[in-house]
C-alpha cells in the first residue's frame, strides 16, 4: 500500500493526477495540511505521509468538536502524541459545535463540516499550505454516490469524488487561488486501509457513533453495503470504476455544452447577472427538455425535488383546474416564480415590502427598496401633458402634502384608481398589470403617514389615486420619478 501511495504522490507532483493542482507551478516543494481525527483512516494517512519516499512536507490539523465527552479529548491527545513522537507540528482547534449548530439552525453534521473546512482554509492562507489532505477512500466514495442517489441527483452527483477539489465553505476566500482539498486514498478500500494499520501496529481510536444507523451514511455502510457485497464481493471497486466512467461522461457533456454557443439549453432563454427568464414554450419544445430544465435549475441551487415539482407543473399546464402562474420555489440562493409563459429566476433577497418605509419630507432623491426615487415640485404650467411618461407619476401638491411615505406593498392595501369609483385592491391592480412575483415584491407605493386602513395614493411608475389627481384648480404638481 505504501508503494502505491508513493506513486500517487509522485504523479501528483508531476501533474499526472486527474486534476493538475495549481501549486505545481510554484518553485518550492508543496506543503500539505493533513486533517487527522484520530480514527483509523486518518491515522493511516498520517503514517503513509510520514514514511513516503516522495519526501513531501506536511503538518497536521485536528478538530475537537466536543461532541463525545472524554472520547473527544482522548482523540486530541492521541493525535498530539503522534505528532510529538514523529516531530510533526499539530494544529488543534476546539469548537462549541452544538451552539454553532443551534445558532445557525444546522444539523450537527453540517455544523461540524462548516467549522472544520473554514478553519482548514484559514490555516492554509495563514501558513501557505498547498492543499488539505483528507482520508476519503473508495468506500467513502461509494457511500457518497448512494447518499446522492437517495437525495436525488443528476449526472454530476454520480461521478464520485475527485482527487483534487476546491476546499468547501471557502466562499469568503478572496485570494487568487482557492484552498484545495486533496484525496490521495481514493484508490484504496476500507479493507486495504485496515490491513495496513494492523500490519504496522498503528494506534487509532474507534468512534462509537460509527455504528449508529440513525445517521444515513452509517446505515448505508453497515446495512446496505453488506447486502450488495453478497451479490458482488468486489462491489466497492466496481462502483468506483463506474464512477470514473460517469465522470468522463459528464466531462463529455460539459464540453458539448461549452462548445454550443447558440444556447443549447432553451431557445429564447435570457440570462442576467442575477438570474434568468426561461420561455416555457421554448423549453418544452426542446428535445429532452426535462434534463435541460434540471441542468438550468441546478446551477441556481434548486434541488431535484424542486425540479421535479416544476417539471410536474409544466406537464400539467392546460389541464382543467391547473394553474401555471403564481407559483414560487426557493433555493438557498435564488427564487423561482412562474408566470403564464415563463419561469423567472432571481437572486434571493429581501423584497421591498419587508421593512421598506421611507419618509419623504421634501424635494430630493431618496433610496427606497434598492431603487432611487426622485421627488420634485413644479408649476402646473410646466406640465404639458397629464399623461405621465414611463416611470413617473403626477399628483396635486395641494392634495398631497409633505411628509408622505414611500413603502412596499402590504396585504390589504387598496387604491381608488384615477377616474374610477370605489376601491380596488392593489393585489388586483398587480394582476391587471400582469405583475409577476418579483415585480410585486419590488413595487413602491405612496401613502399618507397617518394612513392605517391600507389606503395608498400611488403605485409609483403606474397609477395614482383619484384623490390626488390634477384638476383645473391645481397650481403645483408633485412629480415622483422611480429609477
Amino acid at each position: 500500500m505504501q508503494r502505491k501511495f508513493d506513486q500517487i504522490l509522485e504523479k501528483t507532483m508531476k501533474g499526472e493526477a486527474e486534476l493538475r493542482p495549481p501549486f505545481l507551478s510554484c518553485e518550492s516543494m508543496p506543503v500539505f495540511l493533513l486533517a487527522v481525527s484520530g480514527g483509523m483512516d486518518s491515522m493511516c494517512l498520517a503514517e503513509l505521509f510520514l514514511h513516503s519516499s516522495a519526501g513531501v512536507r506536511f503538518e497536521i490539523a485536528h478538530c475537537n468538536f466536543h461532541l463525545r465527552g472524554e472520547d473527544s479529548d482522548s482523540d486530541a491527545a492521541l493525535v498530539c502524541s503522534w505528532g510529538k513522537k514523529n516531530g510533526v507540528k499539530v494544529h488543534v482547534a476546539d469548537f462549541d459545535t452544538l451552539r454553532y449548530a443551534e445558532d445557525r439552525r444546522l444539523s450537527i453534521e453540517m455544523a461540524a463540516r462548516e467549522l472544520r473546512y473554514r478553519w482548514f482554509g484559514e490555516l492554509c492562507r495563514e501558513n501557505g499550505f498547498s492543499a488539505v489532505a483528507v482520508a476519503h477512500h473508495a468506500d467513502d466514495n461509494a457511500e457518497t454516490l448512494f447518499l446522492n442517489l437517495v437525495r436525488g441527483t443528476g449526472l454530476r452527483g454520480i461521478c464520485g469524488m475527485s482527487v483534487f477539489a476546491p476546499l468547501p465553505c471557502q466562499e469568503g476566500n478572496s485570494g487568487p487561488v482557492q484552498s484545495l482539498l486533496f484525496r490521495p486514498l481514493l484508490e484504496f478500500t476500507r479493507d486495504q486501509i485496515e490491513g495496513y494499520v494492523r500490519r504496522h501496529g498503528i494506534a487509532y481510536h474507534t468512534d462509537r457513533t460509527n455504528s449508529d444507523v440513525r445517521y444515513r451514511r452509517n446505515l448505508i455502510r453497515n446495512e446496505v453495503f453488506p447486502l450488495l457485497e453478497r451479490l458482488n464481493p468486489s462491489f466497492i471497486k466496481t462502483v468506483n470504476r463506474e464512477m470514473r466512467y460517469f465522470s468522463q461522461a459528464d466531462e463529455i457533456v460539459e464540453t458539448a455544452i461549452a462548445g454550443d454557443t447558440s444556447g443549447w439549453l432553451v431557445h429564447g432563454m435570457e440570462i442576467s447577472s442575477d438570474g434568468a427568464v426561461i420561455d416555457i414554450a421554448g423549453l418544452t419544445a426542446s428535445p429532452h427538455w426535462e434534463y435541460r430544465l434540471y441542468r438550468i435549475l441546478e446551477q441556481y441551487g434548486f434541488n431535484s425535488s424542486v425540479v421535479e415539482s416544476v417539471e410536474r407543473l409544466l406537464k400539467s399546464a392546460g389541464e382543467k383546474g391547473s394553474t401555471l402562474a403564481g407559483k414560487r420555489f426557493v433555493s438557498p440562493s435564488h427564487v423561482l416564480a412562474t408566470s403564464s409563459s415563463g419561469l423567472i429566476i432571481r437572486k434571493a433577497s429581501g423584497n421591498v415590502e419587508e421593512g421598506c418605509h421611507v419618509l419623504v419630507d421634501g424635494e430630493g432623491e431618496y433610496s427606497a427598496g434598492g431603487k432611487m426615487v426622485v421627488v420634485e415640485v413644479v408649476d402646473r404650467s410646466g406640465i404639458s401633458s397629464l399623461k405621465a411618461p414611463a416611470g413617473k407619476v403626477y399628483m396635486d401638491a395641494g392634495k398631497l402634502s409633505f411628509p408622505f411615505v414611500c413603502r412596499g406593498w402590504r396585504q390589504g392595501d387598496w387604491i381608488q384608481p384615477l377616474g374610477m369609483r370605489g376601491k380596488k385592491k392593489v393585489s388586483d391592480l398587480f394582476a391587471d398589470l400582469k405583475y409577476d412575483f418579483f415585480r410585486k415584491g419590488e413595487a413602491l407605493l405612496v401613502a399618507a403617514p397617518e394612513s392605517r386602513d391600507g389606503h395608498v395614493l400611488a403605485l409609483l411608475g403606474e397609477r395614482i389615486d383619484d384623490s390626488v389627481k390634477i384638476t383645473g384648480g391645481t397650481e403645483r404638481v408633485i412629480v415622483v420619478t422611480m429609477k
